[in-house]
């Protein structure tokens, strides 16, 4: 309920809004990073294969 003349509070938190976005993207970066290793990996053994074909 809203009273009037009354400041109302928000039901966020910011602290806890940009712990949870640098989480976020560390997470993301991980994975990114992951996804970039295994590129390489299979560009490795496709490289591999192709030679002994």
């Amino acid at each position: 309920r809203i009273a009037q003349g009354y400041l109302e509070m928000s039901a966020v938190q910011p602290t806890n809004e940009m712990v949870a976005l640098l989480e976020t993207s560390r997470l993301l970066e991980a994975n990114i990073n992951m996804l970039q290793t295994q590129d390489q990996m299979l560009a490795g053994l496709f490289n591999r294969v192709l030679k002994t074909a």
